[in-house]
């Protein structure tokens, strides 16, 4: 009987080694590549780099496209491959930048999965054969694409996350079906701020009023903030002034492929935030405070 490789094999045969050492995959005619999107965490009057999420950066013949046209492009039953093999190449590529300091996070969509949770069992042979194999808390897997699916489900994924001792994000609060009942629900270790729904909640004093304690409450479940697509120094003072807990976006560093020079150094927020372009009054703000 002709053996039919197992997903994990696919993968395995999919991912390959440029000549410095980097991991990319090819699907069809398009080159996939891992970007890396820097997480900051403040830290008193300072901005420090705890962590990045791996990204994929599609290219054909060269020139990058763009990252949702590709997923348009992807059949529904090529969705689970490509889900497992981009978790693993950012996973692989990530070795590169590992310190104890630095904690990985994952987009993974478990509406694209089976019951025998495949993708997390590749990732879980991933964290086996790295270096990084015996430090699975520095992995976060952020909970996508979560309108289809039942509570009983996420919470199958959410047993079997802490069974691996991978971290748990939700992504996109604020937009889809990221609600408070779902943060209740999962109780995860870090809710993600979507970048637009920040934007809106910023434009209005009766909404600002109310961000700070929804901040609080998250913490009160156990949970870390994180507002994502931080794109001026504007909203990156409004989040700090809501007191969350981690911040990236562009207005900090933009996302880059692997194999480019990670930013370790800490910065003073008043420094980023002149930077970035802020006007004077709003980096003195935050400049008395040091």
């Amino acid at each position: 009987m002709e053996h039919k490789a197992t997903l994990s094999e696919r993968v395995n045969e999919a991912i390959f080694v440029d000549e410095i050492g980097l991991r990319y995959s090819r699907y069809n005619d398009v080159v996939l590549k891992t970007s890396f999107l820097p997480i900051f965490e403040r830290r008193a009057d300072l901005l420090v780099p705890i962590g990045v999420e791996g990204l994929a950066a599609p290219f054909i013949k060269g020139d990058q496209i763009k990252t949702e046209d590709f997923f348009k492009s992807i059949p529904k039953e090529d969705a689970l491959f490509i889900e497992t093999v981009l978790a693993r190449l950012h996973l692989e590529n990530f070795r590169n930048l590992y310190s104890p300091e630095l904690s990985l996070y994952l987009n993974y969509d478990p509406s694209v999965e089976d019951l025998e949770f495949e993708t997390l069992a590749v990732l879980g042979q991933g964290l086996q054969q790295t270096e990084i194999g015996a430090l699975p808390s520095s992995m976060v897997v952020e909970i996508t694409g979560a309108r289809s699916m039942g509570d009983g489900y996420l919470k199958s994924v959410q047993e079997r996350l802490r069974t691996m001792g991978i971290g748990l994000a939700i992504d996109d609060f604020g937009a889809r079906h990221a609600t408070a009942d779902r943060v209740a629900l999962l109780r995860p270790d870090v809710v993600k701020i979507d970048g637009d729904w920040f934007r809106e909640v910023i434009k209005r004093d009766e909404t600002v009023r109310l961000f700070a304690p929804t901040v609080e409450s998250f913490r009160a479940l156990g949970a870390h903030v994180l507002v994502e697509s931080v794109e001026t120094p504007d909203e990156l003072a409004a989040a700090l002034e809501a007191g969350v807990d981690y911040i990236q976006g562009h207005v900090l560093e933009p996302a880059a492929l692997a194999g480019s020079v990670y930013p370790y150094e800490s910065s003073s927020i008043a420094e980023m935030l002149s930077r970035a372009g802020a006007s004077e009054e709003v980096v003195a703000r935050f400049a008395v405070r040091r």
